[in-house]
């Protein structure tokens, strides 16, 4: 893989976290985009959402990555106390570039694990449980790294790099 089509998704990972930050800095942000993944907002809840994209920033493009995990059903891992070092796995390189369950997505997520970023978790997988955990328990949903990804993956601008 050469290393401009690598460098892609970490682009649009930093564009994903772009509009994400953009759309937290809007005086009265549409919350349509919000609700599914983190639930009814309140100012906490927001508050502590919009400080885990401020904290990624641009981070995609600065972190290093390994790309030898063979775990042929995992996108990606990180260690949360080991910040910037970002494992990519075989379903990762399946991955649409951009969009739902994307390469920049996943970049976004597994950033959002580090403990300086938030230390979100992996307490629901996939778009239906994301949005079962929004709707009954969204304390825990703002954590939940597959939220942020779909946050940011369902961001009208986002879809550009």
């Amino acid at each position: 893989m050469s290393s401009l089509r690598f460098f892609e998704p970490l682009s649009a990972s930093n564009n994903y976290v772009r509009q994400a930050n953009i759309y937290f800095s809007s005086r009265s942000p549409d919350q349509r985009p919000y609700t599914p993944w983190f639930g009814t907002p309140d100012n906490e809840r927001k508050s502590i959402v919009a400080s885990h994209f401020e904290k990624i920033g641009e981070q995609a493009t600065s972190n290093d990555y390994d790309c030898t995990c063979d775990m042929s059903h995992v996108y990606a891992y990180v260690y949360p106390d080991t910040p910037g070092m970002v494992y990519l796995c075989p379903q990762f390189w399946e991955a649409p570039m951009v969009g739902v369950d994307s390469k920049a997505g996943t970049i976004v997520h597994e950033n959002s694990h580090f403990y300086q970023n938030g230390g979100t978790e992996d307490h629901e997988y996939g778009q239906t449980g994301c949005r079962g955990l929004a709707e009954n328990d969204p304390d825990k949903a703002i954590r939940n790294a597959d939220s942020h990804e779909y946050f940011v993956e369902g961001l009208p601008s986002s879809a550009s790099t």
